[in-house]
């Protein structure tokens, strides 16, 4: 032990090479390589002072361990309550990121081409990409998918065409601005 010190400490250059027989001389009346003494067995003590003392150090001893162990376990049941929670956490923000990209193409707002981009954003900004998505123009070349029942979902520009359809099958006049205004743009 007494060389690996001096050995460590001329690594860490902390010893002066003029210093260096005195250093090693001061390590060597260290008694570091002294086995320590057993531990003393209370049975064979016959002082009862010393006995008590013993027993009493015994105890100790014994509570120490025992809420050194309670402490571990404490420990680890708060270390897994947090990735518990970290993973509650990171399956609602994956859940909210599929829900704004599942929505945006619903509405139009993006194209499949540009669904790992939204994903990405989301992941690493959620308020960014859902204020992307609230400004985001509907695409007019949109073309909803088939729902599960297999008619389409219908866009903004479907609503606007049944509509001024429901209103001539109803033969309700219309002045030119109201016709205008439900009729789809061309641009």
């Amino acid at each position: 032990m007494k060389k690996e010190l001096l050995a460590l400490l001329k690594k860490l250059n902390l010893i002066p090479a003029d210093k260096e027989n005195e250093i090693t001389a001061e390590i060597d009346k260290l008694d570091l390589d002294k086995k320590p003494e057993p531990a003393v067995d209370p049975a064979k003590i016959s002082d009862p002072v010393l006995k008590q003392i013993a027993d009493q150090n015994m105890s100790l001893s014994q509570q120490v361990k025992t809420l050194t162990d309670a402490l571990a376990a404490e420990r680890t049941a708060r270390e897994n309550g947090i990735k518990v929670q970290q993973d509650e956490a990171k399956k609602a923000a994956d859940k909210k990121v599929s829900d704004l990209v599942a929505q945006a193409k619903k509405d139009g707002k993006i194209v499949a081409a540009k669904e790992k981009w939204l994903t990405d954003l989301a992941a690493s900004n959620i308020a960014l990409a859902e204020e992307w998505v609230k400004d985001a123009p509907v695409d007019k070349s949109f073309k909803a998918e088939p729902a599960k029942d297999g008619k389409q979902q219908s866009t903004q520009a479907d609503t606007k065409s049944t509509s001024m359809k429901n209103y001539v099958e109803h033969k309700q006049e219309f002045t030119a601005d109201a016709l205008a205004a439900l009729t789809p743009s061309k641009n």
